[in-house]
């Protein structure tokens, strides 16, 4: 958003920037032209440039601001002698980021005249220095944050004048704790404290004018807790590998049945979100509150035209707009919220910058847990499976993983329970079955649960579900509101509301079709009462 008084138009060259300029002017006499740059919050902003400009757009004089955010354009370096001038402030320093800008135009200013500016740049960003290891931290400037778990590791850069005399950068805690030192604010090393941490990350240097401390984010260090009280609804985001390597590891697309089996273990009011990735976003579809068939069915139908096959590898790309997907409204710490996040291959488009940190400190005081599918093996080395393991940990999550695509309902729904609070009741069966064979599944119910679900996935052809609970009654459809029967392509679910305690039993039927032998897991989980 941008402004300038006394109704001067403020002219945005760049999207990127959001910011506001103010022009104050007295008189029209040629003059040094002087001010301070800040950001909306009143901080000063160094190492900016300031342009004054012919009319016609052709270079008229500039300087940078000191580690006060001043700056000096001296009057016998303005070629021009028609006013006005158009006065702009600059700031292009990090790479991860596009070249941001504001203009304003106005008179010159008179003698003793100020054009103060107020410019939300980007006064940091991370980036990988070459040769080290992988950063574990997350610069976020649009919220003017840093964020690392304990003992994290990032290389910043910063805004801020030349050092005198040969004196170097520091990086600060609100306490004077020195926790980074560099000759260079292109190359800045930070490594977060041991211990939790939210406060001032201050710049600390001496430039022409002096000793100078400006800080330039909040930084936000430790592990928050995940919410794990079971809730009445949550909202659930789907990260979805969409490159082109998926049509070697998945090529019968069983991601779309996987994120649509998401949308039949919905419940009514949970939502629900899909983004796909390659080494660029590929929405799916935004978040939607499930209400009924219809919008389950509307959904199914989107993912299974959107997920489709192509491009490189960029997990920056999933889970930017991922997280943007669950945060479109005010945050509601009791509303739990989880992501699966699914690859079949390695980071390799441009750094990561550990975007996933976003759901571990994202305002709530809760995590937000990521639950990690790998997809396959050939397609990563050991740092990229520490990489995956490190997204699930320091989120809250879990990281699971299976060679082929046969498995992948089977972990979708591990971490859909997961994510609801849902506890697995002893250990999936896996069975190999001949057509027409029938195994019985028993697992005994505790009391006090508000739903149990009897889960079936398998590879091929078409299975019979027949439940029997306590007492002796048998289930082979859906009843009412209280026992739901879900089928798709390669998986099968019963569903049962307030379950008697007791021995339940599932039977699972192999039918006549597909090739003679076929392979299914069976997983039993329940969801306590809150």
């Amino acid at each position: 958003m941008t402004r300038i008084r006394a109704s001067r138009r403020l002219i945005r060259r760049s999207a990127a920037l959001a910011g506001a300029l103010t022009l104050g002017v007295t008189g029209t006499a040629l003059a040094d032209i002087t001010g301070t740059v800040r950001t909306p919050g009143g901080s000063p902003v160094p190492g900016i440039s300031v342009t004054a400009q012919e009319p016609d757009g052709s270079f008229a004089a500039s300087a940078t601001t000191n580690g006060a955010g001043q700056y000096v354009i001296p009057t016998s370096q303005l070629t021009g002698d028609t006013p006005p001038f158009t006065l702009s402030a600059e700031s292009n320093l990090c790479r991860v980021f596009p070249e941001t800008a504001a203009t304003a135009s106005g008179t010159a200013p008179g003698d003793g005249a100020v054009v103060d500016l107020t410019l939300d740049a980007r006064l940091f960003c991370a980036t990988s220095s070459f040769g080290a290891p992988e950063a574990t931290g997350h610069a976020w400037p649009q919220r003017g944050l840093i964020l690392a778990p304990p003992g994290g590791t990032l290389t910043l850069q910063v805004q801020a004048g030349s050092t005198s005399g040969g004196g170097g950068y520091s990086l600060t805690l609100q306490d004077g704790t020195v926790v980074g030192t560099g000759t260079s604010r292109f190359s800045l090393p930070l490594t977060a404290p041991a211990t939790p941490y939210n406060g001032p990350l201050n710049l600390v240097y001496t430039d022409s004018s002096g000793p100078q401390t400006v800080q330039i984010a909040t930084l936000q260090v430790g592990r928050p807790p995940v919410n794990q009280q079971p809730a009445a609804n949550l909202d659930l985001l789907a990260i979805v590998d969409v490159s082109g390597s998926m049509g070697q590891n998945d090529p019968g697309f069983r991601r779309k049945t996987a994120v649509q089996l998401l949308i039949d273990l919905a419940s009514t009011g949970d939502r629900l979100a899909a983004v796909g990735f390659d080494d660029s976003t590929k929405p799916i579809f935004a978040r939607t509150t499930v209400s009924g068939n219809a919008v389950k069915n509307r959904l199914k139908g989107i993912a299974n035209r959107r997920i489709v096959n192509a491009g490189g590898t960029d997990y920056n790309d999933g889970f930017v707009p991922g997280f943007d997907a669950l945060t479109t409204d005010p945050l509601n710490p009791q509303r739990p919220k989880a992501v699966i996040f699914l690859t079949d291959g390695a980071h390799n488009s441009g750094a990561y910058e550990n975007a996933h940190l976003r759901f571990a400190f994202n305002g709530t005081g809760f995590s937000w847990p990521v639950c990690v599918v790998q997809l396959g093996r050939s397609g990563f080395d050991a740092d990229d499976v520490a990489r995956l393991r490190r997204i699930a940990a320091d989120t809250g999550g879990i990281f699971v993983r299976s060679p082929t695509n046969a498995e992948l309902e089977s972990l979708y729904f591990r971490c859909f329970g997961r994510s609801t609070g849902e506890r697995t009741l002893g250990k999936p069966v896996v069975r190999v079955f001949r057509v027409g064979q029938v195994r019985a599944i028993p697992r005994r119910i505790p009391r006090g649960q508000r739903r149990a679900t009897f889960f079936v996935s398998f590879q091929q052809g078409k299975y019979r579900l027949v439940l029997r609970q306590p007492g002796g009654r048998v289930y082979t459809r859906s009843v009412g509101k209280r026992v739901r029967l879900v089928k798709g392509r390669t998986f099968a679910f019963f569903r049962v509301l307030q379950p008697k305690a007791g021995r339940w039993t599932l039977r699972v039927q192999r039918l006549p079709s597909g090739g003679r032998l076929d392979r299914a897991t069976t997983t039993v989980s329940v969801l306590p009462r809150r």
